[in-house]
């Protein structure tokens, strides 16, 4: 009755407890759940979605239709909330699910697409041909806006197998860093999910990212760099010769100090910490003049990352450390 009064927190607090009262499956509830969803206001009908979440089996599909018609919904929370209760009460691999959500891609709301990037790989299989073939589709269809193709990228990195034994997807990605003209977000996207599906020591991979490095947009280099460590093999001499230049280039006056922007020099020597090799003296070198950065966390990130670069008992290192304990 309460899922009916007339005052509208009155229904959304009744399809609240109904969420967390309800036995599971219970039909009864479900009915009057669904019946919410066409609420005249947006917070009842999101937490009836939030509510049949909680009381749905999965695989129904009397609920999964009814919550596939809310991805069209006027407002951006209902659509969000209908995409993360999609998530829960779908079957793992339901085509039809699927194929609803990746015409989401272009929402307008960038809150909508993260939940969109969230929710399918809970729904997709690993590896899905059919999944994967649509991602690419989109990714490069030049008529969708830099968000659209910007998500579809980020699925990529999700949804793909993430041994390299497909080099359908990653083909497509790398694609994108080579356009002069891409947009940095689709650049930025696609850098990302290669770290999340291409395995260690892809050289070809490798080059393109030390090319990205050098790229105009801030948010590119720093995943390029980040993506560095994930892909190049540890004793990579050149990734680990980028990395250093982009801290020390040769030649340059003052502290000789290249990357001014305190997250891009955290995650440089992040980088340099995974991929450099052990007594490199270059790495060493660029790791040890991070000790006395004004950040706080590249201090800390430098100190790390000697561990793992540095020989043991290296006479020099230690006696670098211990002068920056005592200045400090």
């Amino acid at each position: 009755r309460s899922l009916r009064h007339e005052a509208w927190f009155v229904r959304q607090a009744a399809a609240t407890a109904a969420g967390r009262m309800s036995h599971k499956g219970d039909e009864g509830v479900i009915e009057m759940l669904i019946a919410r969803l066409g609420d005249d206001r947006e917070e009842v009908a999101q937490a009836a979605l939030d509510a049949l979440a909680a009381v749905s089996r999965p695989g129904d599909q009397d609920v999964i239709g009814a919550v596939l018609e809310q991805l069209g919904a006027s407002g951006s929370t209902v659509r969000c909330s209908a995409i993360q209760t999609l998530a829960q009460v779908s079957d793992r691999g339901d085509s039809r699910v699927l194929t609803e959500l990746l015409l989401v891609l272009g929402d307008d709301h960038q809150e909508v697409r993260q939940a969109l990037i969230s929710a399918v790989p809970c729904i997709a299989i690993a590896g899905d041909p059919t999944v994967v073939h649509e991602l690419i589709s989109k990714l490069e269809a030049p008529e969708l806006d830099a968000n659209a193709r910007a998500a579809a990228a980020s699925l990529l990195g999700r949804v793909s197998n993430d041994d390299g034994s497909s080099r359908a997807p990653i083909q497509s990605l790398l694609k994108c860093l080579q356009g002069d003209e891409e947009c940095w977000l689709v650049r930025r996207a696609s850098i990302d999910a290669l770290a999340c599906i291409v395995p260690r020591g892809d050289h070809k991979v490798v080059e393109s990212l030390v090319a990205c490095t050098m790229d105009a947009d801030s948010g590119v280099r720093q995943s390029a760099v980040s993506a560095l460590g994930a892909v190049a093999r540890r004793g990579d001499l050149r990734a680990t010769a980028t990395l250093v230049r982009l801290l020390h280039p040769q030649g340059s006056g003052g502290d000789g100090l290249h990357e001014k922007m305190p997250f891009m020099r955290l995650a440089i020597v992040q980088a340099l910490g995974q991929v450099s090799p052990v007594g490199h003296n270059g790495a060493l070198q660029a790791l040890l003049g991070r000790l006395d950065d004004p950040h706080a966390g590249v201090r800390d990130a430098a100190a790390e990352s000697l561990k793992h670069v540095s020989e043991q008992g290296d006479d020099a290192l230690v006696e670098a450390l211990l002068h920056d304990l005592l200045a400090d």
